[in-house]
């Protein structure tokens, strides 16, 4: 049953990045329903039979956040309750997805297949997410169109910097396979190019740089007890596999898009600096901070300024300062076995991209990123030490 689950979950998954195109609430209150009634499954199997369940600080951390919500609307403290109980429902399920994962995902073999899962469903997003951006004249599947003539459209998702985020998340899943065995160096090498170069002809900066990031530090971290000259060998290789990506994905309106100015994030960080100030402790409201930005702008260019394009900055006008320290505390905690496992640093990859864009307000995004972040909890048998490694780092393409 737990294996039905798990494919079940990873199903879920794919239908939100489909589905990531579609602006209607609806498509997210779909996706939250078949969550919690996987969650409703999940625990009835539980209760049919008993089996030990984790417990780890990050779900503790997550349904703090849930609740924050709800203390919010009880206390009437937020200045939009409908926008409030939106975020509050997006939070209870990326709880529900993380620990469900973190259950599922305990058993090594079944954790190992969803993984691959999600780097073959990463290479099948970039590659029709290329082919669309040069054949579909902004036509989402070819058939959808995309009226936002300001947005590069990458396969169903609509915004560059989402896009980047996914790709950052299932990127070190291939290139830390890549880099730990050396026969996998090819099969991987050409996946590791084509999810970079997608990034590339996204035209998104951060999410450009963010993965050059991680293949860098995977490259230092995750060869193992290899000598330099042997690192620096595979580094080369794949780095020819992501030169290749960008000269075929192309690279130069990227290229463009570095020699261009965008103010619009400092004034935006600048404008919420001054919003906290007003409720530091308490906030404005999860889900809030479009609804109180006008009141504190400076002007207006005539555009909706949709986000805070720092979600750092986001959540601590939305909850306050404390809301905005129990993120900091998520992210540390499940940055550690995703650092530890290696295949895991897409995690603390999108938590530094939260820093100049808004990954986390995007629904299908948080359940990516805590789906990975409960395998990786997962990962570490209970009672073993913080350092222990008691299997291997190797994620296929063995």
């Amino acid at each position: 049953m737990e294996g039905l689950l798990a494919a079940a979950l990873c199903l879920m998954l794919a239908w939100g990045v489909m589905s990531a195109w579609i602006e209607d609430p609806w498509a997210f209150y779909v996706l939250c329903a078949l969550i919690f009634g996987m969650g409703g499954a999940w625990a009835t199997t539980r209760m049919v039979v008993p089996k030990p369940v984790r417990f780890t600080v990050p779900a503790i951390l997550l349904g703090v956040v849930a609740c924050w919500g709800g203390i919010q609307l009880a206390s009437g403290s937020t200045v939009n309750r409908w926008e409030t109980m939106n975020a509050g429902l997006l939070w209870t399920a990326n709880l529900v997805v993380y620990f469900v994962a973190l259950q599922l995902f305990a058993e090594k073999s079944r954790r190992e297949r969803f993984l691959r899962w999600l780097l073959y469903g990463g290479v099948a997003l970039a590659a029709e997410a290329l082919l669309q951006l040069y054949t579909a004249d902004r036509k989402v599947f070819w058939v959808f169109r995309f009226l936002d003539q300001g947005k590069v459209v990458m396969g169903p998702v609509s915004y560059h910097n989402h896009y980047a985020a996914i790709v950052a998340l299932v990127l070190p899943i291939a290139a830390h396979s890549a880099f730990r065995n050396v026969k996998s160096l090819l099969t991987r090498g050409w996946m590791v190019g084509l999810l970079v170069g997608s990034v590339f002809a996204s035209e998104s900066r951060a999410g450009s740089a963010l993965v050059l990031l991680e293949l860098a530090v995977l490259l230092l971290f995750a060869g193992g007890a290899r000598r330099p000259r042997v690192r620096l060998a595979m580094g080369a290789v794949l780095l020819l596999f992501v030169v290749a990506g960008g000269v075929v994905a192309g690279w130069e309106r990227l290229w463009v898009r570095l020699h261009e100015s965008d103010h619009t994030r400092i004034v935006a960080s600048m404008t919420s600096l001054e919003m906290v100030r007003q409720r530091p402790i308490a906030g404005d409201g999860l889900g809030t901070w479009p609804t109180v930005y006008p009141m504190f702008a400076h002007f207006d260019d005539g555009l909706f300024m949709n986000q805070a394009h720092n979600d750092w900055l986001q959540w601590a006008v939305e909850g306050g300062w404390p809301l905005a320290a129990v993120f900091a505390c998520l992210a540390a905690w499940t940055s550690v076995p995703a650092f530890r496992w290696g295949w895991g640093l897409g995690i603390p990859a999108v938590f530094l991209l939260c820093l100049v864009d808004f990954p986390l307000q995007k629904p299908v995004v948080c359940f990516l990123l805590f789906a990975l972040a409960g395998a990786a909890g997962a990962a570490r048998p209970p009672g073993a030490s913080a350092t222990a490694s008691s299997e291997p780092h190797v994620v296929g393409g063995q």
